[in-house]
């Protein structure tokens, strides 16, 4: 009973990290076209910076997400970030009232070309590391191993041939130190008793053959005696 109350606890573990990677992963595929998006920031804002679009802080929008998203990937810290939405929203305003022609302005401006040659550069890099596509393919890869683990919890009798398999998607479910000894203590305990009863059905199998060999003999024995007997 405690063995498949085990069992069952790793298989919900495991289906809820399936579940968690299959969401991450979702994210991550939808996140394919930011290079997409980052591109098109880069090129409408070629002529002037000012074309970077400005969000207020509270707004609720589609295009905050890709932009956020955007910042993430290639200005990545925090202060860095921050610092960037302010130089907009700074250039935003003193445009809006006709402050262009003012050392804020130029300020502003200067900062945010120099932010904008860093997403150029961050972008460049994920183009060619493939950094996106690498994230795709290592949780997809993970998501199969926890499937090959959580198949083999579904035998009935939990025999396993090749245990390091088994661990590698084991060890990428969220489950305790504990239950990790457990359950691979479980499963050794079955494969040695699984190689016990092998060994024992080979051993009958060999006093079959050999009292199988040994009446024959008897047989054969027999055979020769009554000949001699016959010559007599």
């Amino acid at each position: 009973m405690a063995e498949r109350l085990l069992v069952q606890k790793i298989k919900d573990d495991i289906e809820k990290k399936s579940e968690d990677l299959k969401t991450e992963l979702n994210k991550i595929k939808q996140q394919e076209d930011i290079l997409d998006y980052i591109k098109g920031i880069i090129d409408i804002t070629q002529e002037n910076v000012l074309n970077f679009p400005y969000y207020e802080d509270d707004e609720q929008d589609e295009g905050k997400d890709n932009f956020e998203t955007m910042l993430n990937y290639t200005l990545k810290d925090k202060k860095s970030i921050e610092d960037f939405k302010s130089q907009i929203k700074n250039l935003y305003f003193l445009d809006k009232v006709g402050y262009s022609n003012t050392k804020q302005y130029e300020v502003a401006k200067n900062s945010l070309e120099k932010y904008r040659n860093t997403i150029i550069k961050e972008y460049e890099n994920l183009v060619n590391s493939n950094t996106i596509k690498r994230e795709i393919e290592q949780k997809e890869v993970i998501m199969k191993k926890l499937d090959r683990t959580r198949n083999e919890l579904e035998k009935s009798v939990l025999e396993i041939e090749d245990i390091d398999e088994f661990y590698d998607g084991l060890k990428y479910a969220d489950i305790s130190a504990s239950d990790q000894t457990s359950i691979l203590y479980m499963i050794f305990e079955n494969n040695l008793q699984a190689i016990l009863r092998t060994l024992k059905e080979l051993t009958e199998v060999e006093q079959e053959q050999q009292a199988k060999k040994d009446n024959d003999d008897k047989h054969q024995n027999r055979f020769i005696i009554y000949q001699e007997i016959e010559k007599i």
